[in-house]
């Protein structure tokens, strides 16, 4: 049997729609399940985004950015809602990977969070499973809640 041309171009259109469709709703999903886990100062801030859609969903151009072979990390200055400074850091791969959140000295970050997430799960930190493929880490350091995926840390 001979297919036309035409008929493998539509055939591949519609692969590529499904596989584009399938990553579009697994990136959706992780988005929603770190919704309760990242403070609502931060919206559409994910684990796993790159450097330029956070600049696209953060509506900021001006960051302080400094890259190695390792990591990059971003800061942004963000005085405002408590916080004194935001930092971002990006895998070699691109993908955010963990975030910090400094905030003001009155701010009890420990006590807020404790509050939030209930006692610690994993010794002195939160461990929270959203799908197979992804843990989050959450702990209070100083006055900073850190918030990572786990696979980039030794557990």
């Amino acid at each position: 049997m001979k297919y036309h041309p035409l008929h493998i171009v539509f055939s591949l259109l519609i692969i590529v729609s499904f596989l584009s469709c399938s990553q579009t709703k697994k990136l959706q999903e992780i988005k929603k399940l770190q919704t309760n886990f990242i403070p609502q100062e931060l919206p559409n801030v994910y684990i796993g985004m790159t450097l330029s859609e956070l600049k696209e969903n953060r509506g900021i151009q001006n960051l302080s950015v400094i890259q190695n072979n390792f990591l990059t990390i971003v800061k942004e200055d963000y005085s405002k809602d408590s916080i004194a400074m935001i930092q971002y850091q990006f895998s070699k791969k691109n993908e955010l990977y963990e975030i910090i959140i400094e905030y003001d000295e009155e701010v009890d970050a420990k006590e807020n969070f404790i509050e939030k997430y209930g006692p610690y799960n994993n010794k002195k930190e939160w461990m929270f499973t959203l799908n197979d493929n992804m843990k989050l880490k959450i702990w209070v350091y100083q006055n900073r809640l850190c918030i990572a995926d786990s696979k980039h840390f030794n557990n």
